[in-house]
C-alpha cells in the first residue's frame, strides 16, 4: 500500500495484515506512509520534458520544487504567492519584465524563501536584453537559480 496518511499508518497496516494473513497466501509486502518528499519535482526534469533552453544557471538544474506559481496578476500578487509557497517554480511570460524582476528580488530577499527557478514562456517572446543581463548577472550571487525558456 502506498501514500497512506501518517496519522492512519498503524491502523491501515494492522487492517491489511488481518485481511491478508500469511497463512492464506501472499502476505502484505509493506505499507508506505505518504511522504511529501516523494512528490518533489526537479528543474532538470522540467527542462527535459519541455525541451527548454537553459538561459542561465547551473547546468545540472537539480533544484527541487513542489509547487508552481504562475504569474500574470502582477508583481505584487506574485510576491504574495511566493510568500505562501516557498521554493516554487515560477512560470512567467518572457515579456513580463516587471514580474521577472519581482521574482528575482524575492529570490534574493531574506523575507521570502528562494525560488527553485524561473520558466519563461511565450511563442516568439524573448526576454528583454537588459532583463536577461540582470538575470545572468545573478550567477555570482545565486548560481543555483536556473532560468528556462
Amino acid at each position: 500500500a502506498n501514500r497512506v496518511p501518517e496519522n492512519k499508518y498503524q491502523d491501515f497496516a494492522q487492517h491489511l495484515r488481518q485481511a491478508f494473513p500469511i497463512s492464506k497466501g501472499p502476505s502484505m509486502v509493506g505499507v508506505l506512509p505518504f511522504d511529501s518528499a516523494l512528490s518533489v519535482k526537479y528543474m532538470n526534469e522540467v527542462q527535459q520534458a519541455l525541451d527548454a533552453k537553459l538561459v542561465c544557471g547551473a547546468d545540472e538544474n537539480q533544484n527541487p520544487f513542489k509547487e508552481f506559481v504562475v504569474g500574470g496578476a502582477g508583481p505584487s500578487e506574485l510576491v504574495r504567492e511566493l510568500e505562501q509557497q516557498p521554493g516554487s517554480l515560477v512560470v512567467l511570460e518572457a515579456s513580463d519584465t516587471a514580474s521577472i524582476h519581482a521574482a528575482l528580488l524575492a529570490h534574493l530577499s531574506t523575507s521570502v524563501s528562494p525560488i527553485a527557478g524561473l520558466l519563461l514562456y511565450g511563442s516568439g517572446s524573448t526576454v528583454e536584453p537588459s532583463t536577461l543581463a540582470l538575470v545572468q548577472g545573478l550567477n555570482h550571487v545565486s548560481a543555483n537559480l536556473p532560468v528556462l525558456q
